[in-house]
């Protein structure tokens, strides 16, 4: 056998081996039931799986690329339509790989081309407080749940992972949120606002101090910490996109 044939062997066994991670089976439907509300969590993941329920494009795209809605840019219309998506693979996956995973399926699906380009802003940066941490990891498997209280400024979080906290958090305080905690399990927590609000209750006609309020509640209640301070981020820019995905 010549040492080019095997050189050759190597090579190809090594671009086999570096081939990406791919979903097993992926499918997207135009929404059962849109969800409009602001305030619903409609992207939810598990190590062998992701969840999407009346998702727009364009937050598929951001959730992808680990960016919040308002730093994806592109035409209008891509957060116009609603798709249900689940995509599904046999081995386990840590979060970050379910992302770029799931950009090869947009790519695929959407025909979905983008590139990247760095933005100073005001920004809150998410770290552990010095007190420690209070969430618990959990041991069980399973799609993260983010769940609102309807009757109180509560949050009950099971299997959730630091970047999508912190894009809770972002809703909440509607600035990007940078993850420097350096934790990379998926926690259990129940976040109630409920106390603090009454504490800090502002005077009548004036708003809530929803900073205050939840810098507050992430240090007392889970045990993280947030602070405001200029960040440079990833504004995602669509290239290209197309409005109907590939069939099924």
């Amino acid at each position: 056998m010549s040492r080019s044939f095997i050189l050759l062997a190597l090579a190809a066994a090594a671009c086999l081996h570096a081939a990406p991670p791919t979903f097993d089976v992926t499918s997207i439907h135009p929404a059962a039931v849109v969800i409009q509300d602001p305030h619903a969590f409609p992207i939810h993941s598990s190590p062998t799986s992701v969840t999407m329920r009346s998702v727009t494009l364009k937050g598929a795209i951001a959730w992808s690329w680990s960016v919040m809605d308002n730093e994806v840019k592109g035409p209008g219309w891509l957060d116009r339509d609603f798709y249900d998506v689940i995509a599904k693979t046999d081995a386990r996956h840590t979060e970050d790989e379910l992302r770029r995973m799931f950009q090869a399926v947009l790519a695929e699906r959407f025909g979905v081309v983008v590139h990247t380009e760095r933005k100073e802003v005001k920004a809150y940066v998410l770290t552990v407080d010095k007190k420690g941490l209070k969430m618990t990891e959990t041991a069980a498997d399973g799609e993260s749940l983010i769940e609102p209280n309807p009757k109180r400024m509560a949050l009950t979080m099971q299997r959730t992972s630091m970047p999508q906290l912190a894009s809770v958090i972002s809703r909440v305080m509607q600035a990007p949120v940078v993850d420097e905690t350096q934790l990379k399990g998926r926690y259990d927590a129940v976040m109630d606002m409920t106390k603090y609000a009454q504490e800090m209750r502002p005077a009548e006609g004036a708003p809530m101090d929803m900073a205050n309020l939840m810098t507050t509640t992430l240090r007392e209640e889970i045990g993280l910490r947030i602070v405001s301070q200029k960040a440079t981020i990833d504004i995602i820019v669509v290239d290209h996109a197309e409005k109907l995905p590939q069939a099924n």
